[in-house]
């Protein structure tokens, strides 16, 4: 897979990404989970929440129709997997008067690599600016976007950045 990378600061001037830049006091907030059926499993740390899912941490929401929850043996978050058609992930961004709203049809997080992954008919827009693709790739501790090619599909990423604001 051809990968295109885009330093942190390029993308900056397209828009703030994702997580690393919501909030400040988001991360401290408690997490909410709504859910039509949910089931927990303490020995394996595989919880799923199927039916409308919703997740609530601050001004940051995950929208699905399953979301996986792995965690280790404290009961701390390891991984976690969203999908629906599509999955949407929304922010309210620090410095920015627009929400990012960011779709996929599966949303991946890897706590231990700092890895924010979209698959899957991606979409993600704050106010006039918006990147496509067919998948995302953030690194929250290197602030470092990759947006990998599609050799099966041919599909390519689109970046619109509108320096009118």
């Amino acid at each position: 897979m051809k990968s295109r990378n885009i330093s942190y600061l390029a993308w900056l001037g397209c828009w703030l990404a994702f997580s690393a830049h919501a909030l400040s006091s988001d991360s401290t907030q408690p997490l909410y989970i709504e859910a039509d059926k949910a089931s927990f499993n303490h020995f394996s740390g595989v919880n799923t929440f199927e039916g409308h899912v919703i997740i609530t941490q601050g001004s940051s929401r995950l929208f699905a129709d399953q979301v996986i929850l792995y965690t280790d043996k404290k009961h701390h978050l390891q991984h976690l997997t969203a999908t629906g058609q599509p999955s949407r992930y929304e922010t309210q961004v620090e410095t920015e008067p627009h929400t990012l709203v960011a779709t996929a049809t599966n949303i991946q997080y890897h706590v231990a690599e700092n890895q924010l992954e979209l698959i899957g008919q991606v979409h993600a827009e704050q106010g006039k600016d918006k990147i496509e693709g067919p998948m995302l790739i953030y690194n929250t501790k290197e602030k470092l976007l990759s947006a990998p090619s599609n050799q099966t599909t041919s599909e390519r990423t689109v970046i619109v950045f509108d320096s009118r604001k």
